[in-house]
């Protein structure tokens, strides 16, 4: 593969999701809906996704609140991530200060308070991040992949941008500690959930909001730029990944 080629393969794989500047979306599809179950609110969250030749392994995970028990599923397959999570069950008691899984800030959320939930799969966590707050509500989703640990080097990379209306940011968090790297989205959602109340095709039904009720929140949407040497190191990992045609795996 000659030089000009090799690099614009690239640019393509290593911003995974990057919206602007012309290069091509790493999420193609977004679907947010909101449903009715027994009385409990449920958001339903299905992300279509194109990265090249690298793959999502197929997955479908239960959703488990201790206290709670079962609030919903995660599903992968070789191109999309699906979330559903029942919102009534998110009481302010479990909200947090949360954090990426290499400590990074939440994109969007920020230090929005936020209930993260550990989705265990073999020996790593999925998290599910939801910030019900006043004015600044989102829904994330974080999935670390051991082959991601390869690239060895502290990195946060969530470019935002605007899908079917939908505000979002979503990229790539790397660690030099195994089990700290993978890939997460992060959705506003503030236009199905306003002040505590979701309007779906049942009628408006109530959830339990987070934070201060009088404050007014903002989503953040600051964004780290890695490095030469950071970037060079995702480069030559994704490269690799893509050439391989590789689907991703769990610890």
């Amino acid at each position: 593969m000659n030089l000009v080629k090799r690099s614009l393969l690239l640019v393509l794989i290593s911003t995974f999701f990057v919206s602007c500047g012309g290069v091509k979306q790493r999420i193609t599809d977004v679907q947010i809906r909101q449903t009715v179950e027994n009385m409990d609110a449920i958001l339903n969250l299905d992300a279509k996704l194109d990265l090249g030749n690298i793959y999502l392994p197929d997955l479908e995970q239960d959703i488990d609140l201790p206290g709670r028990g079962n609030i919903g599923t995660v599903k992968l397959g070789s191109d999309f991530i699906s979330v559903k999570v029942n919102l009534s069950e998110l009481v302010p008691s479990l909200e947090t200060n949360g954090v990426l899984p290499n400590g990074a800030g939440l994109p969007l959320i920020g230090n929005n308070p936020v209930v993260v939930i550990p989705v265990r799969v073999k020996n790593s966590y999925i998290h599910v991040y939801v910030s019900l707050v006043p004015g600044a509500t989102a829904i994330g989703v974080t999935i670390p992949f051991k082959e991601l640990d390869r690239i060895d080097r502290y990195s946060a990379f969530f470019p935002p941008f605007n899908i079917k209306d939908v505000q979002a940011a979503a990229g790539l968090y790397t660690s030099e500690t195994a089990g700290e790297s993978g890939i997460g989205a992060f959705f506003n959602i503030s236009n199905i959930i306003s002040n505590g109340v979701l309007d779906t095709e049942s009628g408006l039904i109530y959830v339990p909001m987070l934070g201060d009720s009088s404050e007014s929140y903002e989503f953040d949407y600051a964004t780290r730029v890695n490095s030469d040497e950071e970037q060079k190191s995702i480069d030559s990992v994704l490269y690799k990944l893509h050439r391989q045609k590789s689907t991703l795996s769990f610890e």
